[in-house]
């Protein structure tokens, strides 16, 4: 099922599942912020899942942890994704499960924070690397200050938006790594 660029702003939980034979599913480049932790609940056969070029800042390790055995195949990155322990499962599972992760973004930036990660793909991180640190608390002065704030889709082209081509990716990521 592809519901690639369609300007979605909300996972679409109730059509997800309603589909429980789901195979593959692309819900890239949309507007996608959060992922619900029931989002797959219903997908046990799900193999490829692409959620790349959506302003997503984690994927919450709840919302898929029952296709470890199913999910092959995961297309993420982009420069609002942290990250950091919330994103940890996705080295495990490139280690356990054999999970292939790719970007369909011009640009391919998996990590966009923190700043040291940014240039790194998930098979160069390790889960030392993944780490949420303690928080840090500043004082500051209240200045007042008007800010403009425009949320860009992330840039890709037609050719790169393929499910075809998605496999292609992901398969020469698994040779690349191996």
């Amino acid at each position: 099922l592809s519901l690639l660029n369609n300007l979605l702003t909300e996972f679409p939980l109730e059509a997800i599942r309603s589909l429980p034979e789901l195979r593959v599913l692309d819900l890239g480049f949309n507007q996608i912020r959060l992922l619900p932790e029931m989002a797959f609940k219903e997908s046990k056969d799900l193999t490829l899942l692409a959620l790349d070029g959506n302003p997503m800042a984690f994927v919450p390790e709840e919302a898929v942890l029952h296709l470890n055995k199913s999910l092959r195949g995961l297309s993420l990155g982009g420069r609002f994704l942290t990250c950091d322990c919330k994103m940890s499962w996705i080295t495990r599972w490139i280690q356990n499960f054999d999970l292939q992760v790719t970007s369909r973004e011009r640009n391919p930036q998996f990590c966009g924070n923190p700043h040291h990660l940014r240039g790194r793909n998930f098979y160069q991180l390790s889960q030392n690397d993944l780490t949420c640190g303690p928080v840090e608390t500043t004082t500051t002065t209240t200045t007042t200050t008007t800010t403009t704030t425009t949320t860009q889709i992330e840039e890709h082209t037609s050719e790169l938006q393929s499910h075809h081509d998605l496999v292609c990716r992901l398969l020469l990521e698994k040779k690349k790594n191996t």
